[in-house]
């Protein structure tokens, strides 16, 4: 029985790494990977909520925070040194195409 649990929850290890790859940006894979601390604010919410209403605002600003604080140390070990790469880099200008000369005036 312990062996098919492992393979459950592998499997929905994997599917959820597969979920956060298949993201189209990287924000979303940031918002995707950080999925879990979402889930286990809101459930956390309803539960305060219910049992001490009073803290609900700071459980609340605490899972917020602590959303930004996963986002932010995933984005900086992954994204970071090419964002700074990118910041040093010298702006690319397109290339203007060559003008064009002007026929020379007729005298007519």
């Amino acid at each position: 029985m312990k062996l098919a649990e492992g393979a459950f929850g592998f499997i929905l290890l994997v599917l959820f790494i597969g979920w956060i790859f298949v993201a189209e940006s990287p924000h979303t894979r940031l918002v995707r990977a950080c999925a879990p601390v979402n889930w286990t604010g809101r459930a956390s919410l309803s539960i305060v909520a219910l049992v001490h209403p009073e803290w609900e605002k700071s459980t609340h600003r605490f899972f917020q925070k602590t959303d930004y604080d996963c986002q932010y140390v995933l984005w900086s070990q992954f994204y970071e040194s090419t964002w700074h790469k990118l910041r040093k880099a010298p702006a690319i200008r397109p290339a203007m195409p060559a003008a064009k000369a002007l026929p020379a005036p007729t005298g007519g």
